[in-house]
């Protein structure tokens, strides 16, 4: 959280840059670009260190006892997996995580388990959005009755 409060001040439109470079004479542009990048790449590593923690604790919920230190490798190797071409989200991540776990002595069978509660946890947090989108949706189709196109009848 802190990381990402610190990030306000160098994404544009950051009223600090533009004070900066009103008062210095820089461009405001480059100072954007300065700022952007660092952003973005610092967000992009809060992300992937969130889908590794949420993999550590599907591996946890399937009865996987490694200590983290063992795990994390996994679950980065896991995410490589996902990246992947795949059919609905399923198929290169259980088939990476099986090698890898195996691989590492934990048994194909846990890493799958793992890879599977993983997916599984990934869709049910994404749920409450997607019933937000389709009701948002539904609300746009609805048809609107007008008392004055009534009248005209």
């Amino acid at each position: 959280m802190s990381a990402t409060g610190a990030q306000t001040e160098t994404i544009p439109p950051s009223l600090v840059l533009i004070t900066i470079g009103s008062v210095t004479g820089v461009s405001i542009a480059a100072l954007f670009t300065g700022g952007l990048l660092p952003a973005v790449v610092l967000a992009s590593a809060v992300i992937v260190l969130g889908h590794a923690v949420t993999f550590v604790i599907a591996a946890r919920t399937v009865g996987v006892t490694a200590p983290i230190s063992r795990l994390l490798p996994l679950a980065l190797l896991a995410l490589l997996g996902m990246v992947l071409p795949n059919v609905a989200g399923w198929g290169p991540r259980e088939g990476v995580t099986a090698w890898a776990f195996a691989a590492a002595g934990l048994g194909a069978d846990r890493g799958a388990a793992a890879a599977v509660a993983f997916g599984v946890m990934v869709l049910v947090a994404s749920l409450p959005g997607a019933i937000v989108l389709v009701a948002e949706w539904l609300s746009r189709r609805r048809v609107v009755f007008r008392p004055e196109r009534a009248a005209d009848a």
